[in-house]
């Protein structure tokens, strides 16, 4: 049993297609742990700068 798959209206077989899934699932997977780490890095780099700021104020 095959199905059309992508953009390419290519033939795969549904393992083939499974497989490519699985690779896809991965690859979002990974881009969110970048994003999330992005993210954790600018949290603090944030939390620092307005540590700064207090200090600068209150000294």
């Amino acid at each position: 049993m095959c199905a059309r798959f992508g953009d390419e209206g290519k033939i795969m077989p549904n393992q083939k297609r499974s497989e490519v899934a699985k690779k896809r699932e991965e690859r979002e997977a990974t881009a969110l742990r970048e994003n999330l780490k992005k993210r954790k890095s600018q949290q603090q780099a944030r939390k620092a700068l307005h540590a700064q700021t207090i200090e600068k104020r209150e000294g």
